[in-house]
């Protein structure tokens, strides 16, 4: 057995969205707000690898030839450069989902807070969104998109 991690945001995406469904439902809205974002981030940084022409380097990023070096942002960031990043490309159902922009109050910071700065709504809609990307990346695989 292996101790050495593998980088995996297919399996991260997945893992982080049901652990923020289930917080959610347990009146955790913090910690499910975080784990939402993540979630988004690892489905965004999936996609790119697998589908929009980038790879994952020696370090474990993600690289794009869009994108100026690997890409170490978090998807309060990531997600406004993913319109860059899928021009002229075929991702017809990323392009309506992008013109929004539903992590930008979104920060990894907030994982010190005491979450008292987070409403019903923003959670609620950071989880949908969170969801809206993990089914396009699970559409893609349906599709034989992603390699």
């Amino acid at each position: 057995m292996s101790t050495t991690p593998q980088t995996d945001f297919d399996s991260s995406a997945r893992r982080h969205m049901d652990d923020a469904d289930l917080l959610h439902a347990h009146a955790r809205p913090a910690n499910a707000d975080h784990l939402a974002g993540l979630a988004a981030e690892c489905a965004l940084k999936a996609l790119i690898a697998g589908f929009l022409g980038g790879h994952i380097n020696p370090q474990d990023l993600v690289v794009h030839p869009n994108a100026n070096g690997p890409i170490r942002k978090h998807v309060n960031t990531l997600w406004p450069e993913m319109v860059t990043i899928v021009q002229n490309r075929s991702a017809s159902a990323l392009i309506p989902l992008l013109t929004s922009q539903p992590f930008a109050d979104w920060k990894v910071d907030d994982r010190y807070c005491d979450g008292t700065h987070l409403t019903a709504t923003t959670v609620s809609n950071h989880l949908s969104a969170a969801r809206a990307v993990i089914s396009i990346l699970e559409q893609a695989h349906l599709d034989g998109m992603l390699t």
